[in-house]
């Protein structure tokens, strides 16, 4: 029999359970894990406008031109990049980050359904420490706030193996993925926006251009099968920007000895200043037409041409290597890089220009039919 006290306290307890779930579900926590099932409930079509990104304490839209690149290949589908730069007040600290987006969001009257901002912090000669991100809604209320550093697993894998914008944007790309409960992107995931994007900012060859190299490349094969094969001049190595007629010297020679072609080095240097940029691609295809303009003035007597250029830090890790052949007359044949993320690359470790060298060999090994 149920006692007037003893329903009294049932319907305290009752009451008091139910406050406490009401408060519960009002709590800052609940309330933002409603905003992140509703993010994941968008799925693949969730639209995200992509901040220019904080690398060595300065906006970058390039990196997050690349950011972009590494969600869309995701299978995102609807990613922007706004040309308005945040620039967080130098006192906000990494709990006051994603009020201070929100505001910013506000005030611009940023039209996107959610907003990402990402800071990849650290020096090039340290490398990345941290990489962090923060996703507000239209509204500018937080729906997600992310921070790795060396201690996780996910930034051991991708930014601490790749110690660039590559490697951090891949390390941001894997989060939103997991964050935001994605499903695995289609095979078969077609170039957007953003790719489209990444190919102007790097010079990629236009379709054109592509052609021909193809069909500088089949000739230059044939020519490889004849019994004379076919000279080749190498200009002096591009170490940190920096003509070595020695390297170039030293790449003849094993042009020669372990490819068996007519390999000579010169002295004439390729004098041009590329500008500085952390897309390595867009590196490389300055590099590329900055040799095929040269050509064009000033042929060489062999039939083709062969320049490398290698990225070396203080402390001897290599952080690319890029190479172009041309025919005499500035037509390109083929033009490379490698770093991290390629696993010849990985096998040979380079930690000195000599062991640039010998991938560069194995890369042109590769054209040998």
């Amino acid at each position: 029999m149920c006692t007037t006290t003893t329903l009294t306290r049932l319907v305290f307890g009752l009451t008091l359970a139910l406050c406490n779930r009401v408060a519960q579900a009002d709590s800052p926590d609940a309330v933002q894990q409603a905003r992140l099932q509703k993010l994941q409930s968008a799925g693949l079509k969730a639209e995200i406008a992509i901040l220019p990104v904080l690398v060595a304490d300065r906006p970058s839209g390039e990196v997050a031109t690349l950011l972009g690149l590494v969600l869309e290949k995701g299978g995102l589908e609807r990613l922007d990049a706004p040309e308005v730069t945040f620039a967080p007040p130098a006192d906000t600290t990494w709990e006051s980050l994603p009020a201070a987006l929100g505001a910013f969001v506000r005030e611009k009257q940023l039209q996107a359904d959610y907003t990402l901002y990402a800071e990849y912090l650290g020096t090039p000669s340290t490398g990345p420490k941290e990489v962090r991100f923060v996703i507000v809604d239209r509204e500018g209320q937080p729906v997600v706030a992310d921070r790795q550093t060396p201690t996780d697993a996910d930034f051991r894998r991708t930014a601490a193996a790749d110690p660039d914008p590559m490697g951090c944007s891949v390390l941001v790309g894997q989060r939103v993925r997991k964050l935001l409960a994605l499903p695995q992107p289609s095979a078969t995931v077609s170039d957007g926006k953003f790719a489209r994007l990444w190919a102007e900012k790097s010079g990629t060859p236009t379709q054109a251009e592509q052609e021909a190299m193809k069909a500088a490349q089949r000739q230059f094969k044939q020519a490889l099968k004849a019994a004379v094969k076919p000279a080749v001049v190498v200009l002096p190595t591009r170490v940190n920007g920096a003509a070595d007629a020695e390297r170039g010297q030293a790449l003849a020679g094993s042009l020669t000895k372990q490819l068996g072609w007519q390999a000579r080095s010169t002295d004439l240097a390729l004098d041009v200043q590329l500008a500085p940029t952390s897309n390595q691609l867009k590196r490389l295809w300055d590099l590329a037409r900055a040799l095929k303009a040269h050509l064009g003035q000033a042929p060489p007597e062999a039939e083709y041409v062969l320049l490398a250029d290698y990225l070396i830090k203080p402390d001897g890790d290599v952080h690319g290597v890029h190479f172009v052949l041309c025919a005499r007359d500035g037509q390109m044949v083929t033009a490379e890089l490698a770093n991290s993320v390629h696993d010849d690359f990985k096998h040979i470790d380079p930690r000195s220009a000599d062991d640039c060298d010998r991938l560069v060999i194995k890369r042109l090994k590769a054209l040998a039919p």
